[in-house]
């Protein structure tokens, strides 16, 4: 019964249970600097995503730069998410990336709308001890999720909560002695 309960509860949560930085989408090196760029949800849907990038030099991770991330579309719009006047971005073009919006302190991260499917491009420059380093990581955005489709585990906590205790109470009548007396 134990088993059941933990294996039905790892595949409603599993879904949920992503590292740090969500997926790797590419691993970049100018130099003795590697960057390697994470993005959560994966896959990359229009929408607010959250982009993160680990910045290291050799085996040591790299915390005194000035991160920026920017998007462009290099390919026909797809699907619209949301009216271009309610972006994030800044007044360039690109958002600066932080350590304090991460749990993980080691990432630089931000996060972005994508206001369309279609294909994109992630421009991540950074700024290090008065040297500039830029690379581009291609994405191929889905459309947005449609509501049922992102909203079911939430919707669905009530129905599996009811049908868990009707279970449950017919498992306790099962063992329950009948009372024969003497």
């Amino acid at each position: 019964m134990k088993s059941i309960l933990a294996i039905f509860l790892f595949c409603l949560l599993g879904k949920c249970l992503l590292a740090d930085g969500g997926v790797v989408l590419a691993r970049h090196e100018s130099g003795p600097l590697q960057a390697t760029v994470f993005a959560n949800p994966f896959p990359v849907r229009a929408g607010p995503t959250d982009f993160s990038v680990l910045l290291q030099d050799g085996s040591e991770p790299v915390l005194d730069a000035e991160v920026r991330f920017s998007l462009t579309q290099t390919g026909p719009s797809g699907e619209i998410y949301l009216a271009p006047c309610c972006t994030m971005q800044g007044a360039d073009g690109a958002l600066p990336a932080t350590r304090n919006h991460s749990r993980n302190k080691m990432l630089f991260s931000t996060m972005m709308t994508l206001p369309s499917s279609g294909k994109w491009e992630l421009g991540i420059s950074v700024k290090r001890s008065g040297n500039t380093v830029s690379f581009v990581t291609p994405l191929d955005v889905q459309p947005p999720p449609r509501p049922l489709e992102s909203w079911w585990p939430f919707l669905a906590t009530l129905p599996a909560a009811i049908l868990l205790y009707v279970w449950r109470t017919r498992l306790q009548r099962r063992r329950v002695p009948s009372a024969s007396g003497p």
